[in-house]
């Protein structure tokens, strides 16, 4: 995520990549799914991240 964007845009960006890896038989269980969400946030996020 760029610092201007969209949180909501890039949820959405995240749950695109995520289906187009599922369609594939790639898939991650949910924990993993938020960590990499949140790992993918820029730094300004961190003070919120916990």
């Amino acid at each position: 995520m760029h610092e201007s964007g969209s949180a909501s845009s890039h949820l959405n960006d995240f749950r695109s990549i995520a289906n187009q890896l599922k369609s594939v038989d790639i898939s991650f269980d949910d924990e993993v799914k938020v960590l990499l969400f949140l790992c993918s946030l820029p730094d300004s996020w961190d003070n919120l991240v916990m």
